[in-house]
Order: structure tokens, then sequence, then C-alpha cells
């Protein structure tokens, strides 16, 4: 079982666009996901 919240919900908590947390993800590797068994981002 993952814990955690899915890109869309800390989309809606922080106001910041899931396109803009993949981007920071990818480029500043500020942000570094569990990811599920679906490779879902956690």
């Amino acid at each position: 079982m993952n814990t955690g919240y899915r890109i869309g919900a800390v989309a809606k908590l922080t106001g910041i666009s899931t396109d803009t947390i993949r981007a920071w993800e990818r480029r500043y590797g500020v942000v570094e996901p569990n990811r599920g068994e679906n490779n879902n981002r956690y």
C-alpha cells in the first residue's frame, strides 16, 4: 500500500499545476515521488 498524495491532490492543495510539478521533478529533482505498482506518483 502506498502512502502519500497523488499528484492531482498535491496540485489542488498547493495551487501548482501538475505540469509544473512534473517539470520540477524532471528539471531540478526538487520532487522525488514514490511510485506505485501502476507507476502513479505518490
